[in-house]
């Protein structure tokens, strides 16, 4: 199994990235903290602070460990969401 998905930087598109094994939130932690930034890593610094990041709602977007990265590594923080 693995999880394949494209990101959009400014007007390069950069992929495919990939996430080997089930998407769970510490996989998904695993890759934003350790592997997302060697893709971004020939991204201008300007461009790369005006990113934006789409999540859909799935559970291991918003798991506890996701939503400390985020809450740690960016000012905005990121919003629980209501998975009711």
């Amino acid at each position: 199994m693995f999880c394949q998905f494209w990101l959009l930087c400014s007007h390069t598109l950069i992929g495919p990235l990939v996430i080997k094994g089930h998407l769970t939130a510490p996989h998904y932690r695993n890759f934003l903290s350790n592997e997302l930034p060697l893709y971004l890593q020939d991204a201008p610094l300007v461009t790369q602070g005006q990113m934006w990041l789409q999540h859909h709602r799935t559970r291991p977007h918003f798991g506890t460990e996701v939503m400390e990265f985020f809450n740690e590594n960016y000012e905005d923080g990121m919003e629980e969401t209501d998975f009711a």
